[in-house]
């Protein structure tokens, strides 16, 4: 697209100096060296474009190697590209201006330095027919609106994104994510250091309530398991009716972690080792199992035993934001141990002097446990967000840059048209031509591509909406403020990009313009 509008703005300049060429021409310089003259500009032009966006490029790739992703799982770009890639860049913008500074040789070679001298290029009335050039601009500009467009949704669905529905409330909540095994402890001991731990913090100053688990929702760590109807007796994986992610929670995790029970009872400490089996499931996981979310008191068969549902709670998101509704099943932590422990510990004192108190209050139980991470649950949500951070940004910057080409695009091409048809022009202002006649004369077929390019890139942006549907939650291109946000703009590029044709076509003096003859 830079090339192509390279193409047309060299044309534009070409066209512009004709009068100048031709004058060069009639005093005996040879074409040859006019020629090499609108390479060498070229080339110097389009080389040191290509030097600036490199070290541009350099310096925006060292940021993005240096972003923090998250804290739970230490990631970094590795985006430093080797020097054959800057002197693969720096070789193309060299091709670029060499080609199209060649590519005027046809005019120059053609130039007739007394029709230009008498200005009478006739062939300015016969300028109607479609070219390539304006084939590629109204790709270029339909391209140009899919990414304003996508850009736009990416937007919304990111807005969408924090304020979707988790099935827990993060903000207010602290995480200390620890493993008692790797302290020395066994299956015998891991209960009871964790139930300290969980004391230990409770005493803090300004803990409102604590629980803990083996994992949080939308963390790395998730685990599945098979579920069968009522009544199977046969147990093989082949035979399950579906698959859920688990957890094993403690009893007030529920209400540490915001999620709303629907029907039933949370967990308590008489669900333990000696009592009979229990679980609570997700309104996904009892409308796919038995048809209903009236499941309270119902059983489970498992391998060897039976569980009976003793509590509903509300939907979530378990693995990513842009998941549909997915089966989940709770388990009592006191039935089901587990060495995995995340604290979940909400508080009405900022974070940042809860996380030195809770250091303090694990250290007091036990100095040798190793703390995997400390941090606020939201804050522990950014790698789940990422993508669709990364995808908003990502279509920002390639919508900020094809607006760029665009403009530029439609610029070489509005300039182009309206020097090649200045005295056409004059003539119409002469005979008593309005503005809107002389405009509509100069930018008519600008605008039809404009038009034509917007439309064909807003239903391309509603297909690429289905795509970004997959990373962005809730994206959706048929949205009223995503489709009108990029009419907008697209009437923003066009008003940008001919203001100065327009006006340049505007100011026509018909009078001077016809003297030349």
């Amino acid at each position: 697209a830079a090339c192509v509008n390279l193409g047309g703005l060299f044309a534009a300049r070409t066209a512009d100096r004709a009068r100048e060429l031709g004058i060069r021409l009639a005093i005996g310089s040879s074409r040859g060296r006019i020629l090499r003259q609108l390479v060498t500009e070229a080339v110097i032009l389009a080389t040191g474009a290509g030097i600036a966006a490199s070290v541009t490029a350099k310096l925006m790739l060292a940021g993005i190697s240096h972003l923090p992703i998250s804290a739970e799982l230490p990631v970094q770009f590795a985006v430093q590209p080797k020097p054959q890639v800057y002197a693969f860049a720096v070789s193309l913008a060299l091709a670029t201006g060499l080609f199209f500074g060649i590519t005027p040789a046809r005019h120059v070679w053609r130039t007739d330095p007394n029709q230009v001298l008498k200005a009478s290029d006739v062939a300015d009335l016969k300028h109607r027919r479609i070219t390539l050039r304006d084939v590629l601009l109204g790709v270029q500009i339909a391209l140009c609106c899919l990414l304003v467009t996508a850009s736009f949704v990416a937007v919304r669905g990111l807005q969408r994104t924090f304020r979707v529905p988790l099935g827990f409330q993060p903000e207010g909540v602290v995480l200390a994510t620890m493993d008692v095994h790797l302290a020395g402890y066994s299956e015998a001991t891991e209960t009871l250091v964790q139930k300290k731990l969980l004391a230990s913090v409770q005493a803090i100053p300004g803990v409102q309530e604590a629980a803990w688990s083996n994992t949080t929702p939308l963390s790395i760590n998730q685990s599945n398991t098979a579920i069968w109807a009522p009544g199977t007796s046969d147990f093989n994986l082949s035979s399950a009716k579906l698959s859920a992610n688990f957890y094993n929670v403690s009893p007030g995790y529920f209400h540490v972690a915001g999620t709303h029970l629907l029907a039933g009872r949370a967990f308590t400490d008489n669900d333990n080792a000696q009592t009979p089996r229990v679980a609570i499931v997700n309104q996904t996981f009892a409308t796919r199992l038995f048809g209903t979310t009236n499941v309270v008191g119902r059983h489970l068969p498992r391998p060897g035993e039976q569980q009976e549902i003793v509590g509903v709670v509300e939907d979530g998101k378990y693995e990513t934001l842009t998941e549909d509704p997915a089966p989940a099943i709770f388990w009592p932590i006191l039935q089901s141990p587990n060495s995995d422990t995340v604290l979940l510990i909400r508080s009405d004192h900022p974070a940042s002097q809860m996380l030195p108190l809770i250091r303090n209050a694990v250290a007091g139980v036990d100095s040798n446990l190793p703390l995997f991470t400390l941090q606020r649950w939201p804050d522990a949500l950014a790698m789940v967000t990422f993508p669709a951070r990364a995808a908003t940004i990502a279509l920002g910057i390639l919508g900020a840059l094809a607006m760029m080409l665009s403009i530029t695009g439609i610029f070489g091409l509005a300039t182009y048209t309206v020097t090649r048809r200045m005295r056409e022009l004059g003539i119409r202002v002469a005979l008593g031509a309005h503005h809107s006649q002389v405009l509509r004369a100069a930018l008519g077929r600008v605008a039809l591509l404009l038009s034509f390019g917007s439309v064909a890139g807003l239903f391309l942006g509603a297909a690429a909406s289905r795509l970004l549907a997959s990373v962005v939650f809730g994206a959706s291109a048929y949205d009223p403020p995503v489709i009108i946000a990029a009419i907008m703009t697209m009437m923003l590029i066009g008003l940008l990009s001919a203001a100065l044709p327009a006006r340049r076509a505007l100011s026509v003096h018909p009078a001077q313009l016809l003297r030349n003859e």
